[in-house]
């Protein structure tokens, strides 16, 4: 009953709407065609509502797929079949790869240093034989380059077994009960630069060294004395 009543207000309202769309002029009615558009334009006029309801699928069965509108673009990507992810772990980061050990890694690689000895010879010969200038310079900083790492390897390594030493001493004092002690940064710095010392003299490269440590110095008191246009 409610139903009937319902259908026969709407009924009743839409007659109203089209006996007064009537009266208006036909300027009226093709500004309002404009304004609104063709599609909610004739919606109107049929006595409906300008906003058009998307239309809801449903499943006759619960098993069955849901149905899709063939006006809605399928999209390219698809999960046909499931596949699991696969995760992918950095060994410098996993638990699963063990712990860093420096001397083990050393000595597993060490074979790269006779490659470093070998690609230096070639490279030498290469500068020996070569008559182009710029080869010859290209030859030349390679060979620098080489040096340069193989002094700062040599350092680090020198760094290394003095920690090793200081480890092993105080692993010694306190085994005799006494209280461990950790040496500071500036300290350890010391003790390198003395073993340095050490080697340069034992090898004649003294004088050598202390005379590029002067020049060095030297020039760093030239940069920070004030220019004449300051003095002035």
């Amino acid at each position: 009953m409610r139903k009937l009543i319902k259908d026969s207000n709407w009924f009743e309202c839409k007659e109203q709407f089209q006996s007064d769309l009537k009266d208006v002029p036909f300027e009226d009615l093709q500004k309002l065609k404009q304004k609104v558009g063709l599609k909610a334009f004739n919606s109107l006029m049929a006595g409906g509502s300008s906003q058009a309801k998307p239309k809801s699928f449903k499943k006759a069965d619960k098993n069955k797929p849901n149905e899709q509108s063939s006006k809605k673009p399928v999209s390219r990507f698809r999960e046909v079949i499931q596949v699991k992810k696969k995760k992918v772990q950095d060994p410098r980061f996993s638990d699963l790869c063990g712990t860093y050990d420096e001397t083990f890694f050393k000595k597993s690689f060490s074979f790269i240093d006779d490659i470093r000895v070998r690609e230096r010879n070639e490279l030498q010969d290469q500068l020996a034989k070569s008559k182009d200038p710029e080869e010859k310079e290209k030859i030349k900083y390679l060979l620098n380059r080489m040096t340069q790492q193989d002094m700062a390897g040599k350092k680090k390594e020198k760094s290394v077994e003095i920690k090793q030493k200081i480890r092993v001493q105080e692993k010694a004092l306190v085994q005799d009960g006494k209280l461990p002690f950790h040496l500071k940064k500036s300290e350890r710095k010391k003790l390198e630069l003395a073993e340095q010392y050490r080697e340069l003299k034992k090898s004649g490269k003294l004088e050598q060294y202390l005379t590029k440590k002067r020049k060095k110095n030297a020039r760093k008191e030239k940069r920070k004395m004030p220019g004449r246009g300051n003095m002035e």
